[in-house]
């Protein structure tokens, strides 16, 4: 029924950059990302002041290991919309994937001048996992140690205590 709405949506408003985003969500949440490419394009070409197209577009190629492509299209969103977070976690983690740590440096930097970005728990989990890739094994422990999350989305506590025995071989 919901998808219907939006299809209705879209039909009387090609343009409305909400009804082709949700449509585009749901086709991403199917599995089906060609779909949701399409239309996050789609999006791009009739908005391109719609940061979450971009964003998700990244997403998708990232997921399909196209990281130079997918670090302009976070990049774009950043033009947009400089506090747009998601941008960054993207620019983190594909940069982080192409194993630019000194990119990787510049973003966690970028998050940092900006108060509450993201909350200290992200941070220090994602800091960790660059020393570990590194190769700085103590360090990543050191981040581990003090990251907590204030509410334990998804799991993320006992996550990251499973990497903390991970990284020191306990396991």
């Amino acid at each position: 029924e919901a998808q219907k709405m939006l299809e209705k949506a879209f039909e009387l408003d090609p343009k409305s950059p909400v009804a082709a985003f949700n449509i585009a969500w749901q086709h991403y949440e199917a599995g089906d990302e060609d779909k949701a490419m399409e239309m996050f394009s789609y999006m791009i070409a009739n908005d391109p002041y719609y940061p979450g197209a971009y964003v998700m577009v990244g997403l998708i190629l990232t997921k399909r290991g196209r990281l130079d492509q997918a670090i302009a299209m976070f990049n774009r969103a950043l033009a947009v919309d400089q506090t747009n977070k998601e941008a960054v976690k993207g620019l983190m983690m594909a940069t982080m994937d192409m194993g630019n740590m000194d990119g990787v440096w510049h973003w966690f930097e970028y998050a940092e001048q900006r108060e509450g970005f993201f909350n200290e728990g992200y941070m220090n989990l994602m800091k960790a996992r660059y020393y570990l890739i590194k190769g700085d094994k103590p360090q990543a422990l050191a981040y581990l140690d003090k990251t907590e999350f204030e509410h334990d989305m998804k799991g993320m506590n006992d996550m990251t205590e499973a990497e903390k025995h991970y990284i020191a071989g306990n396991y």
